[in-house]
Order: structure tokens, then sequence, then C-alpha cells
């Protein structure tokens, strides 16, 4: 038995682990009992000073929830889009509303135009409108929206037919009822 490991023997050294690149560590060699104190309350200063570092360093990046003001332009996320496959290239973000009232709790109502929408959004559903288009960009919005309107009473009507059930009732596209 030489004592030594394969790794010491072929590179002449002790190997370095992982976490002693992050960590520094002292040679593992024996201290004499009056530099054992002082070494070991240096490193656990060192440990500590470390961790605390790290703890900053998550607190920092932990992403602030959004709060919208009466009035702001917000997109809203089709959460049904996420679920199905079938409308992959689908624009994930519907409408240009605005924040018609705050409810508190990060709850928003929403105002398509001059209608007041009858479900309530939720902030983590919602982000800030950006223009890029101006009033053309507002216009192929509001007809995607539309669209995926028309596209969902379609699905329902073709559903009744097929399953022989009472069709629901048709109505003229309103921004009110396109959230139901």
């Amino acid at each position: 038995m030489t004592q030594f490991t394969p790794f010491e023997l072929v590179y002449g050294r002790k190997a370095t682990l992982p976490i002693e690149r992050v960590i520094l560590s002292y040679p593992t060699k024996t201290i004499n009992e009056e530099n054992f104190e002082a070494t070991l309350y240096q490193r656990t200063y060192q440990l500590i000073e470390t961790l605390e570092n790290n703890r900053r360093t998550a607190a920092d990046n932990i992403k602030q929830p959004m709060e919208f003001k009466i009035g702001d332009q917000v997109l809203l996320h089709h959460t049904k889009a996420e679920k199905q496959w079938s409308g992959k290239f689908d624009p994930k973000w519907d409408g240009l509303f605005h924040i018609h009232k705050a409810l508190g709790n990060r709850a928003y109502k929403l105002r398509l135009e001059d209608r007041i929408l009858k479900k309530v959004a939720h902030g983590n559903w919602l982000k800030i409108y950006h223009a890029e288009g101006g009033k053309e960009g507002d216009k192929e919005r509001e007809k995607s929206y539309k669209r995926r309107y028309l596209v969902s009473k379609l699905e329902k009507i073709k559903e009744a037919l097929t399953c022989g059930t009472k069709l629901p009732k048709t109505e003229e596209w309103t921004p009110d009822n396109a959230q139901e």
C-alpha cells in the first residue's frame, strides 16, 4: 500500500474538489492547538460571509410583481393557448385593454374601448403594452381577438351539432362577451 490516491500518483498533488473552487479550503495538515482556534474562527467567518453574499445576491434577483395604474394599456395572457397544441403559432397575448379599476390583491377590472369586461384579471396574467405599429397594431390585435372569439363560438356550435345537444345562443361579438 502506498497510501496515495491514484490522482496523487499521476499528478503529484492532491485533487481539488469542485466545491473548493467556490469555497477555498485550507491544506490538510496537522494544526497545533494554539493555531486551531484562530483557524476555525477565520474559516467560520469566511463561510458565513460567503453565505450572506449568496443570500443577498439571491434576494436582489427576485422579480418584483408589477403594479398597474388606472388607464394603463395592458395585454391579457391567453391561458387557453398554453394547454393546446393546435394554435402553436397563435398570439399568446390578447387585446389591448385598459385598466379600469384596481380591486386590490393585484386584481383588476379591464376595459376594451368603452366596454368593461365581466371577468377580473389577476396581475400575473397582465403585461404592459408597448406600441409598435401605432393604431394599425391596435386594429390587428383587435382583429386577432375577434377571430379567436368567433373560432371558439364555432367550435361550441360544431360540438353541439356532433353531440346532438342544444345549440348555444349566438350573439354578435362585443368585448364584454369575448371573455366568457
